[in-house]
Protein backbone atom coordinates (compact mmCIF):
# COMPACT_ATOMS: atom_id res chain seq x y z
CA UNK A 1 0.00 0.00 0.00
CA UNK A 2 2.81 2.39 0.65
CA UNK A 3 4.20 1.46 -2.41
CA UNK A 4 1.06 3.01 -4.42
CA UNK A 5 -0.23 -0.58 -5.10
CA UNK A 6 -4.00 -1.72 -4.71
CA UNK A 7 -3.80 -3.72 -1.68
CA UNK A 8 -6.87 -5.97 -2.15
CA UNK A 9 -6.22 -6.44 -5.89
CA UNK A 10 -2.40 -7.25 -4.45
CA UNK A 11 -4.03 -9.54 -1.91
CA UNK A 12 -6.52 -11.32 -4.46
CA UNK A 13 -3.97 -12.00 -7.24
CA UNK A 14 -1.24 -13.65 -4.85
CA UNK A 15 -3.85 -15.04 -2.17
CA UNK A 16 -3.35 -18.85 -2.95
CA UNK A 17 1.00 -18.46 -2.19
CA UNK A 18 -0.29 -16.20 0.70
CA UNK A 19 0.45 -18.12 4.68
CA UNK A 20 0.92 -14.91 6.73
CA UNK A 21 -0.45 -11.36 6.54
CA UNK A 22 1.22 -8.72 8.14
CA UNK A 23 -0.70 -5.45 8.66
CA UNK A 24 0.16 -1.96 9.62
CA UNK A 25 -1.50 1.22 8.34
CA UNK A 26 -0.31 4.12 7.08
CA UNK A 27 -1.23 7.68 6.14
CA UNK A 28 -1.99 8.92 2.29
CA UNK A 29 1.74 10.45 3.18
CA UNK A 30 2.54 7.31 3.88
CA UNK A 31 3.12 8.07 7.45
CA UNK A 32 2.66 4.87 9.52
CA UNK A 33 -0.27 5.49 12.11
CA UNK A 34 -2.37 3.29 14.75
CA UNK A 35 -4.71 0.46 12.85
CA UNK A 36 -7.55 2.15 11.82
CA UNK A 37 -6.52 5.86 11.09
CA UNK A 38 -4.62 5.52 8.14
CA UNK A 39 -5.87 4.81 4.40
CA UNK A 40 -6.02 0.94 4.57
CA UNK A 41 -9.77 -0.37 4.61
CA UNK A 42 -9.02 -3.12 7.39
CA UNK A 43 -12.59 -4.27 7.24
CA UNK A 44 -12.19 -5.00 3.70
CA UNK A 45 -8.86 -6.98 3.84
CA UNK A 46 -10.23 -9.36 6.50
CA UNK A 47 -13.82 -9.96 4.49
CA UNK A 48 -12.02 -10.60 1.64
CA UNK A 49 -9.90 -12.83 3.70
CA UNK A 50 -12.98 -15.01 5.19
CA UNK A 51 -14.45 -14.82 1.57
CA UNK A 52 -12.01 -17.02 0.56
CA UNK A 53 -11.07 -19.69 3.60
CA UNK A 54 -7.74 -18.07 4.38
CA UNK A 55 -6.20 -20.46 7.01
CA UNK A 56 -2.45 -18.22 7.75
CA UNK A 57 -1.93 -16.01 9.96
CA UNK A 58 -2.58 -12.50 10.51
CA UNK A 59 -0.47 -10.63 12.72
CA UNK A 60 -0.85 -6.42 12.92
CA UNK A 61 1.93 -4.50 13.81
CA UNK A 62 1.88 -1.04 14.54
CA UNK A 63 5.45 1.49 13.68
CA UNK A 64 3.72 4.93 14.60
CA UNK A 65 5.82 8.01 16.66
CA UNK A 66 3.24 7.21 19.24
CA UNK A 67 3.65 3.35 19.56
CA UNK A 68 7.46 4.38 19.95
CA UNK A 69 6.87 6.79 23.56
CA UNK A 70 4.26 4.19 24.75
CA UNK A 71 4.24 0.57 22.91
CA UNK A 72 1.49 -0.79 25.80
CA UNK A 73 -0.67 1.68 24.79
CA UNK A 74 -0.05 1.14 20.95
CA UNK A 75 -0.96 -2.49 21.24
CA UNK A 76 -4.19 -1.51 23.51
CA UNK A 77 -5.40 1.12 21.15
CA UNK A 78 -5.14 -1.32 17.96
CA UNK A 79 -6.88 -4.60 20.20
CA UNK A 80 -9.58 -2.21 20.54
CA UNK A 81 -9.49 -1.21 16.91
CA UNK A 82 -9.49 -4.75 15.71
CA UNK A 83 -12.75 -5.50 18.12
CA UNK A 84 -14.29 -3.09 17.18
CA UNK A 85 -14.58 -4.20 13.72
CA UNK A 86 -15.13 -7.88 14.96
CA UNK A 87 -11.73 -9.31 15.29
Amino acid sequence: MRGGQDLLACLRTYLPRITHLHLKDATAAREWVALGEGVCDFPAVMRLLESTGYQGWVVAEEESEAARHDGIEAIRKNRAYLRGIGY
